[in-house]
């Protein structure tokens, strides 16, 4: 029902909600003597989204003869404000793909256009004092530039005002954040625009993990990186918002982890993770505190499978730690499997078993880390099955 709400809500802002051109920028554009004001000019007259999807094309082309063919920086410097800011306005998203598409091709004034991109993010940011853009609006203009397949130099203007975008999502999402503490459940497109502002901070952290793992950059006593997780972890520990926002915020978190953790500590967090998980599922089980039912498997085969494949890839970890957090892990997936109802069926566990130590074994002697799983397989099938 809401994802039949949510389509029905975007054709009707995409039919009807036009771009909202504020009248300082009608008002600037009016005294302005650029090239490109009549084409401008005309899309702001438009009251139709489809006309101006349409209109828009004659603008990009309008703004791509004058990088080409003008030779005053001032002028470009101008006509690129005019352009750009049309990017951070209310109901311009539709408009995104046609106008980004002049940013990847132009090989002129490349410098002019990072410097008007810059101060638009500035001006436009959440966080910042004089934020003219409404909630999100910095991340919606840099995740279709990221999400180019050709980003050129566009890959540089995004870095360069990675920070920015940054604090425009936290700042986003520490307002939604806020109205759900009071009990109110985001609409399901404030869902989406945090789902994609999650993605943008992916992207973000993936990219320019270094934009952030430098301490020196701080915004009230906190450094970006810290604010960031902060408001990813807010949206984690909430009950209102979608799967999708919660996929999205995990994948974010994790992405965050690898621009402050080493490798190894990586590692280890996420064993310890498996281990705070497996214990919980145990101590559920063991308190009769799950709904067990004959076909009940708290650990489908498919995630199963995937511990599996975890546990076997850091059974040699560097770090004795990880190492140590593996066995347990190793020791407790067994232990869960080993009290499910369907365990009952004494050859079907038997046969899961023996399946875990065919797999250990073939691992070889080199493998060091396998005799303790081993040693927990031999208490539950017994030497002579082992041998």
């Amino acid at each position: 029902m809401s994802a039949k709400w949510r389509a029905l809500q975007y054709r009707h802002r995409y039919t009807y909600s036009a771009v909202v051109f504020p009248q300082p920028y009608v008002e600037s554009l009016n005294s302005s003597t650029s090239r490109i004001v009549a084409e401008l000019s005309q899309l702001i007259s438009l009251n139709s989204i489809y006309a101006q999807v349409d209109h828009a094309k004659q603008v990009a082309s309008a703004f791509a003869d004058l990088l080409l063919n003008c030779k005053d920086e001032a002028l470009v410097s101008e006509a690129a404000r005019f352009y750009y800011e049309i990017l951070f306005l209310e109901n311009s998203l539709p408009l995104h793909r046609t106008l980004i598409s002049v940013l990847a091709k132009t090989r002129n004034f490349q410098s002019v256009i990072r410097s008007c991109f810059r101060s638009l993010c500035d001006e436009y940011c959440g966080l910042s004092s004089e934020g003219k853009g409404k909630r999100f609006c910095v991340s919606r203009v840099a995740l279709p530039m990221m999400s180019s397949s050709k980003l050129g130099y566009l890959v540089e203007i995004v870095e360069d005002c990675g920070v920015l975008v940054a604090l425009d999502i936290v700042s986003g999402l520490n307002a939604v954040v806020l109205e759900t503490n009071g009990w109110s459940r985001p609409s399901p497109i404030v869902m989406e625009q945090c789902q994609e502002a999650l993605s943008c901070m992916y992207y973000l952290l993936q990219r320019f993990p270094s934009k952030f793992s430098d301490s020196s950059v701080c915004v009230g006593g906190s450094s970006v990186l810290e604010m960031t997780v902060t408001a990813i972890l807010s949206i984690l520990k909430s009950l209102a918002f979608s799967r999708d926002c919660f996929v999205a915020a995990g994948v974010a978190f994790c992405a965050a982890l690898q621009a402050c953790l080493s490798p190894q500590d990586l590692c280890l967090f996420i064993m310890e993770d498996f281990y705070i998980c497996l214990q919980q599922i145990k101590t559920s089980m063991s308190a009769n505190l799950a709904s067990i039912s004959e076909n009940y498997d708290p650990i489908s085969e498919d995630m199963g499978a995937r511990i599996l494949r975890v546990i076997w890839n850091n059974l040699e970890d560097p770090l004795s730690q990880t190492v140590k957090q593996v066995h347990l892990i190793s020791d407790l997936f067994l232990d869960i499997h080993s009290s499910l109802h369907w365990a009952e069926d004494n050859e079907r566990i038997r046969s899961f078993l023996r399946k875990i130590a065919t797999d250990l074994l073939r691992l070889g002697a080199r493998c060091k880390g396998r005799y303790v799983p081993l040693a927990s397989l031999t208490k539950r099938l017994g030497a002579k099955t082992l041998s």
